[in-house]
């Protein structure tokens, strides 16, 4: 696909349908998302770009067990 055939999508990434996938990349090809769908691939980058430029959340991945008895 040439430049003149790409639709860039907020002024930085553009889709592509694959053989099964729908891929997201950017300006400068770099991948980014696979996808079913071409709306579904469009909104997870939008997604994936502006937590990106914002900063990931902080994830909480402190997790306890207790087992109590006799196993």
């Amino acid at each position: 696909m040439n430049n003149e055939e790409r639709k860039i999508i907020d002024d930085c990434f553009y889709v592509q349908k694959g053989r099964f996938l729908w891929h997201s990349f950017l300006k400068d090809d770099t991948p980014l998302i696979s996808s079913l769908t071409e709306e579904i691939c469009i909104s997870t980058t939008s997604s994936y770009l502006k937590q990106r430029q914002d900063g990931f959340p902080e994830q909480n991945t402190t997790y306890r067990g207790i087992v109590d008895g006799k196993l």
